[in-house]
Parts: C-alpha cells; structure tokens; sequence
C-alpha cells in the first residue's frame, strides 16, 4: 500500500460492514429525494414565472404552493444530507477525508451558497408579487448556488474513488481541486440533474393528487406536466446511466452489467411511470402512492451501482472494510436509529405546522 495513502485505524467496526454499507445506500437515497425534489422545483418555479401571464389564475396558484414547499425542501435535504456522510466516513473515512481536505475551501463556499439559497427562497417566496423580477432572479441565482453544492458533492465523491490523483493534486503546485478531467464527474452530474426534473415532475402530481386548495384546472395542468416531465426526465436518466458505465473502466462496468443492477433500475422506472399515468387518468390517489414507491427503489438502486462501483475502486487494494475486525455494540446502534426516527418524526410535525401557518394566511 502507498505510505502516503493511510491504512485503517485499528478500531473495530461496530456491526457488520454489509449492515453499514446497506445504510449508507439507504440513507443517500432518502436524501437524495428531497434535493431532487428541491431542484426540480426550483426549475418549475422559474418555469411558472414565464408562463404566469398566459394563466394567471393557475400560475399564481401554483407560485404560491412552489413558495411554501421550496423551504421545506431544502430542511430535509440539509438535516437528511448528514446521515450518508456519517456512513461514508465509517466505511472509507481513509479515502473520504483526504478527498473532503483536498476540496476544503469549496465546502466553505458550500455553507455560504446553503445561505444564500434560504435568502433566496424567502425573497421569492415573499417578493413574486410586489417586485417579480428581484424574486425570479433570486430564485435563478438560487439554482444556480444549489448546483454548484451538488457539483462539489460529486467532484468530491469521484476523487475519493482516487488515491493516486489525490495523490498528484497535494504534490502539485497548482493545488487543483476539481477533478472535472475525470470521465464520471460529468455523468453523475447530469445524472442528479434529469432525475431532479423527473422528480420535481412527480412532486407535481403529488401537489395534484392530494391538494384541496387548487382549482380542477390547476389539477389537471399538474398532471400532464408532472407525469411528462417524470417520464421524460426518467428516460433521459437511463441514457445517463449507460454513459456512466461507458466511462468507467472495463471491470468495473462489467461487474455493473452482470449484476443485472441496471435492468432493475430500468424496471423500477417503467413501473413508476405506468403507475402515474393510471393514476392520473383515473385520479386515483391511491394508485399514485405505487410510483414514488417506485421511483424511490430506483434510486436506491442507482445508489447500489455506486456502492458498487465505490467498492471495485477502493477495496481491492486501498480499503476493505470486510477484513475489519467487527465488535458488535448494537446498543449504540439502536439508540442512534431512535434518535435519528425521533428527528424525522419532529421534523415532519413542524413541516405540518409551518404549512397549517402558510395555509392560513393565505
């Protein structure tokens, strides 16, 4: 092993690496959703600004609905971010902190444009009437900001994958900490970015399906442009998909391929979209719940090709977290899944009453 790669720690592992790596997939995925749902928004909200004077009575509608969620969004997306990073480190700290140093003054820019977002959603939430050109620009400016979060995520998850370029970077008097030259950053990327429409789409039906403060034809635009862009959005995330096995190496993608792990992810994105086209024919809420079911399983397996792909990088030379002593202490384990339910459970009960508060003064 390179001596300026560092080796395990020494602790034992508190649980079974498979359980940890079985949650670091999980909890990526159910943050992952609200971020999606955070963009997609975002790019709707903007999209709604344009179209506002050609219907009024249904744009204003649906401003106000995107100005009360987009807060919401993005608490889920910061409290549900921390818990894949709490697994990451447990598994490939090794790997993660030397990438998470490399790209440090990026993750201070990261803070500052999580800031800016929030003041960016009150000015559009609160300004879209008085002054609409300030709070569309903001909300672009806020886009914008957010992306480029994601896309210090993503340079920072491939680099990791690296050793050898994190390697060249702190020997280099450039100090470079963007590894866009390589191949998966670009993919990954684009990948976050289609899947934020498909689901900023479904979070439009969703607002269609179970909203009792729209009118029929606010109901009825939700749908059509809620299942289009989920259907579009999902297709377009397949091909996304394939490009990122193209780029990586041969092994890798072959592992990938014959895992039958895409073929599933395919799967689970046809039925989502089958489901929410029932659904709103037949305005069956019922029915719709299927498709984020759905969806959510394909993300989950679109996170599964990246624990994959994590693996065959890091652990046949540099990490291997299954030759690790394991020491169960599962009372901690425990005590940090109440904790963690506790949290989501209270955070879901002040989302109701910041939205009962909206409600009402609307």
């Amino acid at each position: 092993m390179d001596s300026f790669f560092p080796g395990p720690d020494g602790l034992a592992m508190p649980a079974s690496p498979g359980l940890f790596k079985f949650l670091s997939i999980f909890t990526y995925t159910i943050h992952i959703i609200p971020m999606a749902f955070l963009i997609g928004l975002m790019v709707f909200a903007i999209y709604f600004v344009i179209k506002k004077n050609s219907n009024p009575e249904v744009f204003n509608s649906l401003l106000q609905v995107s100005g009360n969620t987009l807060p919401v969004m993005l608490t889920f997306t910061l409290v549900s971010g921390a818990l894949p990073l709490l697994f990451v480190q447990v598994l490939y700290g090794q790997a993660f902190y030397p990438a998470a140093i490399l790209t440090g003054w990026l993750w201070y820019l990261v803070l500052a444009f999580i800031l800016f977002g929030f003041f960016g959603f009150w000015l559009f939430k609160n300004k879209i009437i008085a002054f609409p050109s300030l709070a569309v620009i903001s909300l672009v400016l806020s886009l914008l900001a957010m992306l480029f979060v994601n896309f210090v995520f993503t340079n920072t998850s491939v680099l990791m994958l690296s050793p050898e370029t994190m390697k060249a970077i702190y020997l280099s008097s450039s100090q470079s900490v963007l590894p866009v030259s390589d191949a998966q950053v670009a993919p990954r990327w684009i990948f976050f970015f289609v899947t934020s429409i498909a689901l900023g789409g479904l979070l439009l039906n969703g607002i269609g399906h179970f909203s009792r403060k729209i009118t029929e034809e606010t109901r009825t635009y939700l749908f059509d442009l809620g299942f289009w862009s989920y259907a579009g959005g999902s297709v377009l995330s397949i091909f996304v998909v394939i490009y990122w096995l193209l780029v990586l190496p041969e092994s890798i993608a072959s592992k990938i391929w014959s895992s039958h792990y895409f073929d599933i992810f395919v799967t689970a994105l046809v039925f989502a979209i089958v489901f929410l086209k029932v659904s709103n024919a037949i305005k069956e809420a019922g029915i719709f719940i299927m498709a984020p079911i759905s969806a959510f399983f394909s993300i989950f397996l679109f996170g599964w090709i990246r624990q994959v792909v994590r693996e065959q990088a890091l652990e046949p030379v540099y990490i291997n977290p299954d030759a690790l002593t394991v020491q169960p202490d599962y009372g901690n384990l425990f005590l940090f899944f109440f904790l963690i339910s506790a949290g989501i459970v209270y955070l879901v009960y002040l989302s109701r009453l910041y939205y009962r508060a909206t409600h009402s003064q609307s």
